[in-house]
């Protein structure tokens, strides 16, 4: 959950600093583990970037360089938790407890500082949002002995703790958009917009490719391509209410997949947005095929439209996650046709349709999943 103006330091400055710089090097103290691998990733489809090296005696490095800031996730293997930072070609140093690798202090040049702010913001604002509404409270809405009060009062604490983080994740949005404002050609910027394309209108994507493609900063920046692809895509066609478009696709077998020939079929039907190279679409799939298993005998359906690129990747991961429901790619990565069609900005991301190809809902959170497949299915055989 799948963002508050800050001050922030002469952005021309900060653009001379880090043109002088060709590489990183990341110093790290992590405790609560003396030694084992720790990883960074970009966790990127066009451009990976990752880079794997020994914990000793708590202590870490890394050396490297990146063609432009991005933001990467740190974690240590075979440990849970993450850490997202914003990497730049300088000096960073990471000190953390392996127990809660999410709060561990980044420090760095200003464009890091800048990013740990708006970072911090952004969790202090989803974390109030939450409220005192607790994962755990769905196994107990599952539990035969739960009382029908109890489950009724979690049902309740449920629908008000998700139009909290709906408001919340529009005051995100702002944020980020309030700083992309400031600082039209920030590389911090170019990042942040990328991250929230989805609230751009077409025209206001052209303006913003039209003043960054002739910064300074910004020459050379991969992420350019994601503004420019995005400005001139075509209207989104999709919304809440309105039928979704059909499309067809092939399976991995390379037999074409008409949308419309599946949704029919099914109560509910979910088209899945996601890519072998997608680290969260991967993290959530084992919780994802829990509730396929769960809800499709009482009418549930899911179709998954890879974002990948490379056939094997595709079909690993298939495999690697235990993925049952239909597949679909035309293996062409972010240009996949659907994607496009769907004005797709992010992964992972789904929609849902009813039988008559009604789009029900859009982007349900991971964790909210499983309560709106309830409500949309309860009562189903």
């Amino acid at each position: 959950m799948k963002k508050i103006i800050v001050t922030i330091g002469i952005a021309v400055t900060i653009m001379a600093c880090h043109s002088k710089k060709e590489t990183y090097v990341i110093k790290g103290a992590i405790s609560g583990v003396d030694s084992g691998k720790i990883i960074i990733s970009n966790f990127s489809e066009d451009a990976t970037i990752a880079d794997t090296t020994d914990i000793q005696n708590g202590q870490f490095i890394f050396t490297g360089s990146v063609t432009a800031p991005e933001f990467f996730t740190l974690y240590v293997e075979d440990q849970p938790g993450s850490l997202t930072f914003l990497l730049v070609n300088d000096k960073i140093t990471i000190t953390g407890d392996v127990s809660a690798l999410q709060e561990a202090v980044v420090t760095g040049p200003p464009m890091v500082a800048e990013a740990n702010v708006l970072l911090a913001r952004r969790d202090s604002i989803l974390t109030v949002a939450r409220g005192n509404f607790q994962p755990e409270f769905f196994e107990e809405m599952e539990n035969d002995s739960t009382p029908a009060a109890r489950k009724a009062e979690i049902q309740a604490l449920y629908e008000q703790a998700i139009a909290r983080i709906q408001a919340a994740a529009a005051v995100v949005q702002q944020l980020y958009a309030d700083y992309v404002k400031a600082h039209p050609t920030s590389p911090l910027s170019l990042l942040l917009a990328v991250s929230i394309i989805d609230k751009y209108t077409t025209d206001e994507l052209s303006a913003m490719w039209e003043a960054m493609s002739v910064a300074p900063a910004l020459q050379g920046n991969r992420f350019l391509e994601i503004i420019k692809e995005y400005a001139t895509m075509p209207a989104a066609t999709v919304a809440v209410g309105q039928v979704a478009p059909d499309f067809t696709q092939n399976d991995p077998d390379g037999n074409p997949v008409l949308f419309s020939t599946i949704y029919k079929k099914h109560t509910l039907t979910m088209i899945d947005f996601w890519a072998s190279w997608c680290g969260p679409c991967r993290e959530f799939n084992p919780t994802l095929v829990k509730l396929y298993k769960k809800y499709h005998p009482k009418g549930l359906e899911i179709v998954g439209v890879s974002f990948d690129g490379d056939r094997e990747s595709w079909l690993k991961a298939i495999a690697a996650d235990g993925l049952i429901w239909p597949q679909v790619s035309n293996l062409q990565g972010r240009q996949n046709t659907v994607g496009r069609l769907y004005r797709i900005g992010f992964i992972p991301q789904n929609i849902f349709v009813n039988a008559d190809g009604v789009v029900l809902a859009m982007q349900v959170e991971g964790e909210n999943l499983d309560a709106f497949l309830k409500e949309q299915l309860n009562g189903k055989n």
